[in-house]
Parts: C-alpha cells; sequence; structure tokens
C-alpha cells in the first residue's frame, strides 16, 4: 500500500526507525551501517525494477517495429 497522506508517512517513518532499532538490536552493526545498507537496498531494488521497465520497453518497440513491418 502506498502512504497519501501525511500521517500515513509519519506512520512509515516510524515503523522504518522501528525496524532499524530491532536489526541493529539483533546484528549489533552501529545504527549508521545499518541505515546506510538499508538505504543501499532500497534503491538497488529501485535500480533493479527500472531495468526491467527498460529490458520491457526496448523488447516490446521492436515487436511493435516488426508488426507494422519496418524491420
Amino acid at each position: 500500500m502506498i502512504p497519501t497522506q501525511v500521517e500515513q508517512m509519519q506512520d512509515l517513518e516510524k515503523l522504518q526507525k522501528q525496524v532499524n532499532s530491532k536489526f541493529v538490536k539483533v546484528s549489533g552493526i552501529p545504527p549508521a551501517v545499518v541505515n546506510g545498507l538499508m538505504g543501499l537496498c532500497f534503491w538497488g531494488i529501485r535500480l533493479f525494477y527500472f531495468a526491467i521497465a527498460v529490458i520491457t520497453t526496448i523488447a516490446h518497440y521492436k515487436d511493435g517495429l516488426k508488426i507494422v513491418g519496418r524491420s
């Protein structure tokens, strides 16, 4: 579910802080490192899905060119 209201965004920030603090307690890794790793993972996921979108777009464009007979 994507947050659409200010309260939901604030709740999301609280949830992220809770998850990070629990991860710090379990792993013993400093909070700054955990925040950095979480940020890196989130950006990695975004880049992965962006790459899938680019590859799909290129493939569909090529298929469209074949359909109209321009290849």
